[in-house]
């Protein structure tokens, strides 16, 4: 397992959401900076519970969508 995976399953992301950013090269919160909103939530395996936890760790540590 890689070990990037961990802060994914610590924020709450079920597996499939984990797969998506992990095929995205997005391996940690500060990664999403280099994407809007809207292409994470185009991402298959984003399911609606996703994006309300991704927000609220992106909040926590001061990352904004691009």
């Amino acid at each position: 397992m890689d070990p990037s995976d961990d802060i994914w399953k610590e924020i709450g992301l079920g597996a499939p959401a984990r797969r998506a950013l992990a095929n995205e090269k997005i391996l940690r919160v500060s990664d999403l900076a280099k994407f809007t909103q809207a292409q994470i939530e185009a991402l298959h395996g984003m399911g609606p519970s996703t994006m309300p936890k991704l927000l609220t760790a992106m909040n926590e540590g001061g990352v904004k969508f691009r």
